[in-house]
């Protein structure tokens, strides 16, 4: 595979970039000590992840990107991995992704990934050519909500125990962003 490398930057010292095999050993550093904030809402967070398992999942990551079909980017402030933000399941044929984001405990309500996901943004509707970017999430996760309302995102509907967290069945919301709505 090609060696495949995007950076978005975001403000001085703050950058998204598609992550290599030497970023894994950061990544697994950065999920086991925020094992904890991110189990409540992403399930494949695992504190027993080993090495060669995100070594694999950034290699998939690479091979989406190569091949168009999506981008997870690892977000750093002055060098340190802090989160990930991607835009993934990119379909050409209607011009949609689905955002996804992560950010380290210490980092969160200081308006980092609020940065990132419009930057992100940015990429997906002016460079990808997206006509609408889509995010889902359990109900109760008001902080995301929160977040994607603040970037521009509407409600499009709640996906009634669509979704297990936790074990139980929960509500989703799916939330969507139009390219005009981009444009303004």
């Amino acid at each position: 595979m090609k060696e495949v490398m995007l950076l978005l930057e975001i403000e001085a010292g703050l950058i998204l970039k598609s992550m290599n095999i030497d970023d894994a050993e950061p990544l697994l550093e950065c999920i086991r000590e925020n094992t904890e904030h991110l189990q409540t809402w992403i399930p494949w967070i695992n504190p027993q992840s080993h090495l060669v398992q995100l070594q694999d999942f950034i290699h998939m990551q690479l091979r989406d990107l190569e091949h168009q079909e999506g981008l997870m980017l690892g977000l750093y402030q002055d060098e340190v991995l802090i989160g990930m933000a991607g835009l993934q399941d990119w379909d050409h044929q209607l011009g949609m992704a689905e955002l996804g984001f992560w950010i380290s405990r210490r980092h969160l309500g200081k308006g980092i990934m609020r940065k990132a996901v419009k930057r992100l943004l940015q990429f997906g509707f002016r460079d990808m050519q997206l006509q609408k970017v889509t995010a889902t999430f359990p109900i109760s996760n008001l902080k995301a909500h929160k977040l994607l309302e603040n970037t521009g995102f509407k409600v499009e509907g709640v996906l009634r125990n669509h979704m297990l967290h936790h074990g139980l069945k929960s509500h989703m919301v799916v939330m969507g962003y139009l390219t005009e709505e981009w444009l303004g």
